[in-house]
């Protein structure tokens, strides 16, 4: 009996695009309404060919684009949350491994995503210890 072979399938994970456009629908229908903030700050080279590609990267960085900047920064209550999504085999670019360093030793941790669950609990844990009752605010009124 000949040996039948079973062709080898590589697993499917969901791209860094999906899970980026899910987090971000999420934070905005559970805090939307609080008076945070999130912002893409877009690192993403435009589709063309390479003159095209070279003159937006050129105008970019004299614009103020720090290559390799998180991709996601969320504001509340005078705190920053910097956050970077990967899929779960994403790894960060050389300019990612240089900056994020820089960032960090101004006391600005980045912190790496590379799930939706990840990204709840890190959003939840963030606005939820700066969140404050209106119970809390009224007995901290003078």
């Amino acid at each position: 009996m000949q040996k039948i072979k079973t062709p080898k399938v590589k697993p499917i994970y969901p791209s860094e695009g999906a899970l980026h456009e899910a987090c971000i629908q999420w934070f905005y229908a559970q805090y939307g309404n609080t008076g945070a903030v999130i912002h893409h700050s877009p690192n993403e080279n435009p589709k063309g060919n390479k003159a095209t590609l070279i003159r937006y990267n050129v105008v970019m960085k004299s614009l103020g684009r720090l290559t390799g900047f998180p991709d996601l920064i969320i504001f509340y209550k005078e705190r920053v949350l910097l956050v970077e999504l990967k899929t779960v085999i994403g790894r960060l670019s050389e300019h990612q491994q240089a900056l994020f360093p820089k960032i960090q030793s101004q006391g600005f941790p980045v912190h790496i995503i590379r799930t939706f669950e990840e990204f709840q609990a890190l959003t939840n844990n963030f606005i939820q210890k700066y969140y404050a009752k209106k119970e809390d605010l009224k007995t901290n009124l003078p």
